[in-house]
């Protein structure tokens, strides 16, 4: 969906990456493949959803990090003016 298969990952993305503790190996795919797609209001990066509720958040196209995250609290971030839900 984002168009850019580039593999770029910020400092912080890259050290949560190598971590191993957040589900951030299917970032660039769930970017491209995404079930949801979200923006941050504040600044603008975009969340990204995949498949058992992997949340990935890029900042201008680089990885930033990946968490876990339930669909209640993904419509609680929307509904509280935090998210806007993009697809």
């Amino acid at each position: 969906m984002a168009g850019e298969s580039r593999k770029k990952r910020t400092i912080h993305g890259g050290q949560r990456h190598r971590e191993k503790t957040r589900p951030t190996d299917m970032a660039f795919y769930d970017r491209d493949h995404p079930e949801e797609v979200y923006t941050q209001v504040e600044d603008g990066r975009m969340i990204y959803v995949g498949k058992r509720r992997c949340v990935h958040v890029f900042e201008k196209d680089a990885h930033l990090t990946s968490s876990r995250m339930s669909r209640r609290e993904r419509e609680a971030k929307a509904k509280q003016g935090q998210w806007r839900r993009v697809y």
